[in-house]
């Protein structure tokens, strides 16, 4: 599967589920620009939300390779989700779900 069809062209995505091909945080702003609609889902996890991968409506998925926690890089974790929500792209932070699930499982 590709992004051509969307008029990206630019990213190959494979089809195996254990190897995710990665954009920079720069490509995915495009994506969101170009094909916005075409995103069903960020999802973010790790300590400091660090990782994020793209599920499109077609069900590919992509990582974003290059995010870093930091209060002033455009490549931080907030920057992206606030990216998303101008687009109107869900964000779903697994990480948090998961303390929170667990959190009442356990009381």
């Amino acid at each position: 599967a590709t992004l051509g069809g969307m008029g990206m062209g630019m990213i190959g995505l494979p089809t195996s589920a254990n190897t995710l091909a990665g954009v920079t945080v720069a490509e995915f702003e495009t994506v969101l620009r170009t094909a916005a609609k075409s995103i069903q889902v960020v999802e973010l996890s790790g300590p400091k939300s660090e990782t994020a991968i793209v599920t499109l409506i077609d069900g590919t998925q992509f990582t974003i390779s290059d995010l870093y926690e930091s209060p002033t890089d455009p490549r931080s974790p907030l920057k992206l989700i606030a990216s998303c929500r101008s687009y109107n792209v869900p964000t779903k932070s697994v990480g948090l779900e998961e303390a929170v699930l667990s959190l009442s499982s356990s009381g």
